[in-house]
């Protein structure tokens, strides 16, 4: 079941900025009808953008949002919607621009066809919700930021404690008892997301672009959050985020074009050793089974497939342990050819710089010129570094000072000594 979380006792709510009198951001999930119609409206002298940050009891799994972007002749037209950490940060997961005739805004989890309808950035984007930022960064004309009022539906997460659901779920039939839920709002915003959950989702599939609508329902945990399409090969990231193997592959050719190495697609960081993806062995398994639990499907016949090595027929291993030992087994002409072939284009790259290896650090000969005295870490002597970047000994550089001998005696360059600076080995 399907709960809208904006009412009091559900969530908290608070503004990073001054609200008007009579239209605190309170308004927006009080369960009263009267202070609730009044929404939000920023003082006189706020202007955009404006920041409102709700608090669930519980991570959500929010699955759609609804926004009313007027209150009066007040109108917000910009809207971006955050996923706030414990650790205060932020992540985007949708953003909208509308125009002046749009009354309402939708930000769902699902493809869902309907106009100013904005889906999240990835299937998984709304899930374990714990705290949920609205930011208007743009209103219509000079007016300041307001929202007439919003529904955000969805449901409690999985890891919530059975005890918590039980008790959100009292809260919301109560709410509904007590006449604060508008019949409209319940048959309309629940009516749309339970046709989404039954599985009249959208979803594009590779190749030639067929569509799979009102046939098979897809779990979520198989759909790639990049591509949005069925993955084949699920490999496990570093940060916790499960893609295919073929979107790693166009992300790091695409990666390597830039110059940059193999890192997450999510949070940037370069993969070692110990960091790097791994196959998910076990949403593999449940990948498969379903495959084949609908391959009579049209829709899921033109998925491709993974195959193993062609297995290896027995007579064919018993004829080789009975190979005369003493039979001379020489390169053939196709294993010469491949092995030219490798080794020129070996010789062509070597000269070829390379934007993704680092270079080896360059070790600088630091010595006089003078006295051909190397300096090291472990020397006393003072070192003097020139304008043209030479060095010099202390010692070599007084004798130059007493002799009026302003000039580098490696590149004849001359200097004065107000532009000499001491060098750390």
């Amino acid at each position: 079941m399907l709960i809208n979380f904006a009412y009091e006792g559900l969530l908290t709510v608070e503004c990073d900025c001054l609200q008007l009198d009579g239209h605190s951001v309170s308004n927006l999930i009080d369960v009263d009808k009267t202070k609730r119609a009044k929404g939000f409206i920023a003082d006189r002298f706020i202007k955009p953008p404006a920041n409102i940050t709700f608090t669930f009891k519980c991570n959500v799994d929010v699955s759609k949002l609804i926004l009313n972007p007027r209150v009066g002749s007040q109108k917000s037209s910009g809207f971006e919607v955050f996923k706030v950490y414990k650790n205060k940060t932020t992540v985007s997961i949708a953003q909208s621009v509308i125009n002046d005739q749009c009354e309402r805004v939708e930000f769902s989890r699902h493809d869902v066809v309907g106009e100013n309808t904005v889906r999240f950035c990835s299937v998984r984007a709304g899930e374990r919700i714990r705290q949920l930022s609205i930011r208007i960064f743009k209103t219509c004309g000079s007016t300041v930021p307001a929202l007439g009022g919003l529904e955000i539906w969805g449901r409690p997460s999985l890891n919530v404690p059975e005890h918590i659901k039980n008790e959100i779920v009292d809260q919301w039939k109560s709410i509904i008892l007590r006449g604060s839920v508008d019949h409209k709002e319940r048959s309309v915003g629940v009516g749309t997301i339970e046709e989404m959950e039954r599985g009249k989702i959208s979803l594009s599939l590779p190749g030639n672009g067929r569509v799979l609508r009102q046939e098979v329902v897809v779990p979520e945990e198989f759909v790639d959050p990049i591509s949005c399409e069925i993955m084949t090969i699920p490999m496990t990231l570093p940060s916790g985020n499960i893609v295919d193997l073929s979107t790693l592959e166009k992300f790091y050719s695409a990666e390597g074009k830039m110059g940059r190495g193999r890192s997450d697609p999510f949070t940037g960081v370069l993969f070692t050793d110990q960091n790097k993806p791994v196959a998910a062995v076990s949403l593999k398994a449940r990948l498969d089974k379903f495959l084949l639990e609908n391959c009579d499907e049209p829709s899921i016949k033109v998925l491709p497939r993974t195959l193993g090595k062609k297995p290896v027929a027995p007579w064919s291993s018993y004829s080789l342990e009975n190979t005369n030992q003493n039979t001379f087994r020489g390169e053939t002409s196709s294993n010469r050819t491949a092995q030219s072939v490798d080794q020129l284009l070996t010789h062509c790259l070597e000269g070829l710089p390379s934007y993704i290896d680092e270079p080896p650090p360059k070790k600088l000969k630091i010595g006089c010129p003078k006295c051909l005295d190397p300096f090291s870490s472990n020397s006393d002597t003072y070192i003097f570094k020139l304008p043209c970047q030479h060095t010099v000994c202390r010692k070599c550089l007084c004798v130059m000072r007493e002799s009026r001998n302003v000039s580098c005696r490696e590149c004849d360059q001359p200097f004065i000594f107000e532009s000499i600076e001491r060098h750390h080995v």
